[in-house]
């Protein structure tokens, strides 16, 4: 996983980075949308060439929520506002959800 501008990353970004695990590319809030655009049609291009769909997330504690309860739907509440969680089940939903794609892929 690689991250761009990890440094200035809030603690809520560094764990959806951490979560999606998957190169990331942190923008803080600007008065211009245009270096996020610039930034998603460079990657829209890349990922034509390299077969992968990017996306855009707006980081907050409303979508963290809902992404701890989905994977965590027991525990989520001692994950929800420390931002340290285990990998693992997330690994494995990421592998259950890629295997359901392989398969309908084959067929």
């Amino acid at each position: 996983m690689s991250s761009k501008n990890s440094g200035s990353m809030p603690p809520l970004a560094k764990a959806f980075t951490k979560f999606l695990n998957c190169e990331c590319t942190y923008f803080p809030p600007m008065s211009s949308s245009q270096p996020i655009m610039d930034a998603l049609n460079e990657a829209l291009v890349e990922g034509k060439k390299k077969m992968y769909v990017p996306v855009l997330l707006r980081v907050d504690d409303h979508l963290w929520s809902g992404v701890l309860q989905n994977v965590f739907p027991n525990s989520f509440l001692k994950y929800e506002d420390n931002y340290n969680f285990p990998l693992e089940p997330i690994e494995g939903s990421i592998e259950n959800l890629v295997g359901l794609v392989d398969k309908n892929r084959a067929n």
